[in-house]
């Protein structure tokens, strides 16, 4: 899809479908798919069509009702609408999409970006009126699993007067997270009603990989569901969708702090520094470095 293609997602129906029957034990798949995609570019002409594609979703947003905002964050400076929104940058742009705007657009986001640095998959799972039920469940093989290996991440669960409705899995701050919550009592939408939102969130290499892998898959939003259960297989927590085979995802090797600190200087400094001295203030770029000595040399 080209970013003149791109259309308004005001009317998207949830991608509902069933590919398992309910019974004791087996929940019924109700959809599944991106829920979320932060991507960004950096090559010229990636970083102008990414661009184009971050205002167009934006603009659909508007044209659904959605109030336009100025947004900032992370030295990006742009738009959000519903949705979407895409920032500009001394580093490039960056793009992100959410709920119906991720499931729809995610794949052309990804094939036009030079990295994707978040990637949300998920599964929603109907369960009836077990949802409490279905989630202590969860929480009772998470929490097993956690007090045999204290060293990892403590799971968290969230409960309301009527029980559990949320669980917290691994660290908001590693590459692998997740959540199973009651969708129904976050929305307040009928149609969720009786279902349980299983989310895996990557971040950093393991994003940028998970994405690769998709793209080279069919577009049907089931292909995500592999991954899903990959990231709830290690945690011990079965999400009773038997059909499928877990897929384990392994990001690049861990980068050291010489070298974290060696591509920071690269994609976020290097950037800033060409523009001040583009706009001639070579001696005081030198100056604020503490490199004034080299101005001496030369002469």
């Amino acid at each position: 899809m080209t970013p003149r293609e791109s259309r308004s997602v005001c009317n998207v129906e949830p991608n509902h479908i069933s590919l398992v029957q309910p019974s004791l034990g087996h929940p019924e798949l109700y959809e599944c798919g991106v829920d979320y995609i932060t991507a960004t570019a950096t090559r010229s002409r990636r970083e102008r069509t990414l661009r184009e594609l971050g205002e167009e979703l934006v603009c659909s947003e508007a044209q659904c009702g959605n109030e336009v905002r100025k947004w900032s964050g992370l030295g990006y400076h742009g738009k959000y609408a519903g949705s979407a929104s895409f920032g500009v940058g001394a580093q490039g742009v960056m793009v992100r999409a959410s709920s119906g705007v991720a499931l729809e657009h995610w794949r052309t986001l990804a094939q036009w970006a030079t990295n994707v640095t978040r990637l949300d998959v998920q599964v929603t799972l109907r369960v009836g009126p077990r949802a409490t039920e279905y989630i202590s469940s969860r929480w009772k093989e998470a929490r097993r699993h956690w007090l045999d290996h204290p060293h990892l991440a403590e799971p968290k669960l969230r409960s309301g007067v009527n029980g559990a409705e949320t669980i917290d899995l691994g660290s908001r701050q590693s590459e692998r997270c997740g959540r199973i919550y009651d969708k129904h009592k976050e929305t307040k939408l009928d149609h969720y009603a009786g279902c349980v939102r299983c989310e895996a969130e990557f971040k950093g290499g393991v994003s940028k990989a998970v994405a690769s892998e998709l793209l080279r898959q069919p577009p049907p939003s089931s292909s995500v569901i592999p991954y899903v259960l990959g990231f709830f297989r290690k945690q011990r927590v079965t999400l009773h969708l038997e059909k499928y085979e877990p897929t384990f995802i392994k990001g690049p090797r861990k980068t050291s702090d010489r070298g974290r600190k060696l591509i920071y200087l690269e994609k976020s400094i290097r950037p800033l520094i060409l523009s001040l001295i583009d706009s001639g203030d070579t001696n005081e770029v030198l100056t604020a470095l503490g490199l004034e000595h080299l101005l001496s040399d030369e002469s």
